[in-house]
């Protein structure tokens, strides 16, 4: 303690510099380390996956390509899901594909409503022995017919891969998330902190089918738009009708 100008030094009694030594410090040094923290466990569980999206498409169109069974189809991947948004978490993400593809010449004989069920059968017949996929189920009885399998990639073994024809929902959904993250940056490590902490108390994606990852990601969005951060009403009804409208390229 020092004297100012001839004055006495000021007395400060041991409950006071205690409360100005350690507690406002620690105070002040708080958000700054809670973001310091956050940041960190966003770096800790984001992965760039569009190298293993790549491989994986490769993979699966080589197969289509060259098989007996479903050479001759033109095909076109699409990838979509939280591997192209950007809001994946962790490591165990899928890889989402719309395989956009026509009837096989040998198919042409067939009923209309048959074509798409022997257009899966031939990609089912194509992957499982030229493309190397494992665990194949083909749920052929859905409005949208499903291919669900691994596929071993260089950077990954046995990728899971879901794997959808033409439908372009999935990959319009995918494009209304990440206009939304462009629109507000926060919004993306919001909703990516959700899904992690959701997942890692089974919630998400899980066999009790609480919620789905995007379903997840859509109610923080209703969350910021309710606070006005992100677009709502005639707004995000014009940002709805623009990605309608949107149509990806291979």
């Amino acid at each position: 303690k020092f004297a100012v100008g001839g004055q006495a030094p000021i007395q400060r009694s041991k409950s006071t510099e205690f409360f100005s030594a350690r507690i406002r410090p620690r105070e002040r040094r708080r958000p700054l380390d809670m973001e310091a923290a956050a940041a960190q466990t966003l770096v800790s569980v984001s992965t760039d996956h569009r190298p293993t999206v790549r491989e994986a498409c490769d993979a699966i169109r080589k197969a289509l390509e060259t098989s007996t069974r479903s050479k001759g189809m033109a095909v076109e991947l699409f990838p979509f899901g939280s591997t192209i948004s950007g809001f994946a978490v962790e490591e165990d993400c899928d890889v989402d594909l719309n395989c956009n593809c026509e009837p096989h010449p040998d198919d042409m004989h067939l009923r209309p409503e048959k074509h798409m069920k022997a257009t899966v059968k031939r990609a089912r017949d194509a992957l499982t022995a030229h493309g190397g996929a494992t665990k194949m189920v083909a749920i052929l009885s859905a409005r949208v017919p499903i291919l669900k399998f691994n596929l071993s990639v260089d950077s990954r073994t046995a990728v899971p891969v879901d794997m959808c024809f033409n439908n372009l929902n999935g990959c319009r959904n995918s494009e209304l998330l990440r206009r939304l993250a462009s629109a507000e940056p926060r919004f993306r490590p919001l909703a990516m902190f959700v899904k992690l902490w959701a997942k890692r108390r089974g919630l998400v994606d899980s066999p009790g089918h609480f919620f789905s990852s995007y379903a997840l990601v859509l109610l923080v969005a209703r969350f910021l738009q309710q606070r006005n951060v992100l677009p709502k009403g005639a707004n995000f009804r014009t940002l709805a009708g623009q990605v309608a409208e949107f149509s990806p390229t291979a």
